[in-house]
């Protein structure tokens, strides 16, 4: 089998290589995975460049988010056959492991692979209706979004909803809660992404290149919101909260930003508002949003599409301004 692996102190796509390993058997409680997509998530950029998610010396196959077909089981699996089309899930139950990095991330490999042996327990059935690229966006950007919108708080019909940016937590975030009957409202840093946004069905959308006080304007064009999706970090807190109806929740999901921000007490008193800290989701999680897509024929927003052999090509993509939705790495089938 072949896998991309980032060398030990690497910090960049452009040190990937591509190496052939012996093909892994599962053993008792593990299943082996024919992998046929994987996608980039945010985090995955930030394990690339480290020293996040690194073990100093350590190389490290990155990625964590695969969808595939089971390709052998090992003993005492019953759950999955073989041919099964599949992807993962990340965490069993809340409270989420400390830190919660998962696969692609320390000492655990990732999946940017021909093949992976997971525990039964790390695989879910792919929606029926999705192709491999479009399964291979839940484990993380899809069931972020479903725990923010859904974890507490959950979002109702009439209700109003935003999100930071364009990526794949954001997008997925205005699709559910556009099918859950909620009204949407994005904040961007480009005109080009607005329209992209309006497009896709967005009530109005704020750009924060030209109002900086972004969370204002957003609670003046929507009458407050009752979700909003931080997906960037600490920075963007006052905003966010800013931007809350009487009793909203922000749904902090965002880590691109860690640094310590004044927060004014008052933003909480005055909307009765809440901020509440999330990490990806549950099984449970993953098994609500497989169903709620299903029923509501749901396609995730696919950015763009990569060959396997081109995997640095597709992380330098991901990292481009602009991209809407997820960025996804196939191999043939």
């Amino acid at each position: 089998m072949q896998q991309w692996v980032l060398p030990p102190d690497a910090t960049s796509a452009g040190a990937l290589r591509l190496r052939e390993v012996p093909l892994p058997e599962p053993g008792p409680g593990e299943v082996r995975v024919r992998v046929r997509a994987v996608s980039i998530n945010g985090r995955d950029q930030m394990v690339l460049s480290g020293p996040f998610g690194r073990i100093p010396g350590r190389e490290l196959v990155p990625l964590s988010d695969v969808a595939g077909e089971v390709d052998a089981v090992g003993d005492g699996v019953e759950q999955f056959a073989v041919g099964e089309s599949v992807t993962n899930l990340h965490w069993q139950d809340a409270p989420v492991p400390t830190p919660p990095l998962g696969l692609g991330a320390l000492d655990a490999p990732g999946v940017l692979a021909t093949h992976v042996v997971l525990p039964v327990n790390q695989v879910v059935r792919a929606p029926a209706h999705l192709d491999h690229a479009e399964s291979a966006t839940l484990p993380v950007a899809g069931v972020t979004a479903w725990n923010a919108l859904f974890g507490d708080h959950p979002v109702r019909p009439g209700q109003r909803v935003a999100s930071l940016g364009t990526g794949g937590v954001a997008v997925y975030a205005m699709q559910l809660a556009r099918a859950a009957g909620a009204d949407y409202f994005g904040v961007v840093r480009r005109s080009t992404s607005a329209r992209r946004l309006r497009d896709l069905g967005a009530v109005d959308v704020v750009d924060s290149a030209d109002v900086p006080q972004w969370g204002a304007r957003l609670r003046e064009v929507s009458g407050g919101v009752h979700k909003l999706v931080d997906t960037v970090g600490t920075a963007t807190i006052p905003d966010a909260l800013t931007s809350l109806a009487w009793q909203g929740e922000v749904a902090l999901v965002g880590l691109f930003t860690q640094e310590p921000a004044a927060l004014d007490p008052m933003l909480l008193f005055g909307s009765g508002g809440s901020l509440r800290g999330v990490a990806v989701g549950t099984a449970a999680h993953h098994r609500d949003l497989v169903a709620f897509m299903e029923r509501h024929g749901l396609r995730p927003v696919v950015d763009s599409v990569h060959p396997f052999s081109e995997a640095p090509a597709a992380f330098e993509h991901h990292r481009r301004p602009g991209v809407v939705g997820k960025v996804v790495i196939t191999l043939p089938g």
